[in-house]
């Protein structure tokens, strides 16, 4: 295990982490400045430091900045109801009054329209479900939904609403998609009254409409437990602690947005990235991914912060990218709720009971079959593509090392060597890993070309330079080894920090 490495050994690689960690915002801050020439249709005024110019390149986050205020006043409200509802009425009563409000509240805060169309694809998928005794038809209309309503819908004018439909019409496909599961592998399509109730309350309850998901078994079990009378786990000083740090997250990636235009970069065209040298190259796609981190723990956090506030259970927030090597861990712990998704109603469902080779085939069915929909989620562009690809990939390594971890000569070289050198060992071999998953999530961040580019200068130039041993001062080769060695320092904090979290959960 990681923690029978000397201590001493473990704050040195933590502390060369932290620090090109550091190096690497440093170096990103001043090539944005360099090339800042280049990005002025990406640089709006800032809103509240005159004279001064925000990245306003991510668009989710500009639209997400326009709507923060109705959507806090739309959770506020619907919270406060929550409770005077729960504590003031009863049963089926209490289902009715929020379903009402609910659907008041939606209408005003994003349209009338979209709930509309919403409760027609709800019908439908529904219907037919039961109909043909089949999820495939739900299956079928919420991922052709989901890839065909960005283009056929009718948006609000209004950004602010604009932002919380195109949340909503999303994220309740997938709830529709989850309830017609549901109905076929555990209800025997069980359409009665009370579960027709649930499944209205599953698509209205505002903090799982927009960027969470959820599945109906857990909301439905949240919502008996809420009306079983069991109260809020968290108390005042807890929930205001995390909202304090939302707040103190969503202030600090602002205000990077002022010196750090990262995003700008990565949504230009990819020329304009290819007279960097590796160094800038690599410092500004590590920013990306932490930037890229700090925004989805704010849009994820404030859903899940008034779900809580609600007595709620929503997913956890997503794991920070520089504690975790095993990318496995990143596509179970960044976006919780979509990988108990993938994992519970595509991967095992998939697998069966097989063994040998048919549990390899199956495996990687399952999985090719899970990326699948991630890519009908997210799109099928090039990037997209290949950012999948190299995901798989990782996976598919992480899995052949598990297996040489269980062979025998495994632990007989174990006991001869000791168990520090094999942490050593695992992080060595862990740099099979990190090179597809972290070059994987530079496609993913970046527009067309960019994540090529990136992946060709700094891994495919590189480790020609090192095979020839063209190794020189600056170059890509003495770039590349240099971050290998990193890569090293870098697993083995992972190893640690892994180990440590779950000696945690043990004590808990």
């Amino acid at each position: 295990m990681a923690a029978l490495l000397p201590t001493w050994e473990h704050r040195f690689y933590l502390i060369v982490s932290a620090l090109h960690f550091l190096a690497a915002f440093v170096v990103a801050i001043y090539t944005s400045d360099e090339v800042k020439v280049w990005l002025r249709q990406w640089l709006i005024d800032s809103d509240y430091i005159s004279g001064w110019k925000r990245d306003g390149s991510d668009i989710e986050w500009s639209l997400f900045r326009t709507s923060i205020r109705g959507t806090l006043v739309f959770f506020a409200i619907h919270s406060i109801a929550f409770h005077f509802v729960h504590k003031n009425c009863k049963g089926k009563t209490a289902a009715y009054v929020l379903i009402v409000f609910w659907t008041f509240l939606h209408i005003v805060f994003s349209s009338l329209t979209c709930l509309t169309v919403l409760a027609v694809l709800a019908t439908l998928t529904v219907l037919l479900t039961v109909k043909l005794k089949s999820e495939v038809p739900a299956w079928v209309i919420c991922i052709g939904f989901v890839l065909t309503v960005n283009t056929y819908a009718r948006f609000s004018v209004n950004p602010a609403n604009y932002y919380r439909e195109f949340n909503i019409y999303f994220y309740t496909a997938v709830q529709i998609l989850n309830f017609c599961i549901y109905l076929n592998r555990h209800s025997n399509y069980d359409v009665s009254k009370p579960v027709i109730l649930r499944f209205v309350q599953f698509l209205l309850y505002p903090p799982y409409t927009m960027t969470l998901i959820v599945l109906y078994e857990d909301f439905d079990r949240q919502m008996t437990q809420r009306e079983n009378g069991d109260d809020p786990k968290n108390d005042f000083a807890t929930m205001a602690k995390k909202l304090l740090r939302l707040l103190f997250w969503a202030a600090f990636l602002d205000a990077l947005h002022h010196v750090l235009y990262v995003n700008a970069l990565f949504s230009s065209p990819f020329t304009l990235i290819k007279g960097l040298n590796n160094y800038k190259l690599a410092s500004l796609a590590y920013t990306a991914g932490q930037l890229f981190h700090v925004k989805y723990v704010v849009l994820f956090g404030i859903p899940s912060w008034f779900a809580l506030v609600d007595g709620m259970d929503p997913p956890g927030p997503p794991i920070c990218i520089s504690r975790v090597s095993k990318y496995s861990q990143m596509w179970r712990y960044f976006d919780r709720g979509l990988y108990e998704f993938l994992k519970n109603q595509v991967y095992i469902p998939l697998m069966k009971n097989q063994t040998g080779v048919a549990l390899i085939t199956r495996r990687l069915f399952a999985m090719v079959s899970a990326f699948l929909f991630v890519l009908a989620w997210h799109g099928t562009s090039l990037n997209y593509i290949s950012w999948v690809s190299l995901s798989a990939l990782e996976l598919c390594i992480e899995r052949v090392g598990k297996a040489i971890g269980r062979t025998s000569r495994y632990q007989q070289l174990s006991v001869a060597i000791g168990q520090r050198n094999v942490t050593r060992l695992q992080s060595i071999a862990m740099l099979s890993t990190v090179i597809p998953g972290i070059f994987g999530v530079f496609f993913f961040l970046g527009s067309e070309g960019i994540g090529s580019t990136i992946f060709k200068s700094v891994l495919v130039d590189g480790f020609l330079e090192l095979v020839t041993l063209r190794i020189r001062l600056g170059e890509a080769g003495q770039v590349l080894l240099h971050l290998l060695i990193l890569g090293y320092a870098f697993n083995a904090t992972c190893l640690y920090l892994e180990d440590e979290r779950k000696k945690k959960t043990k004590s808990q």
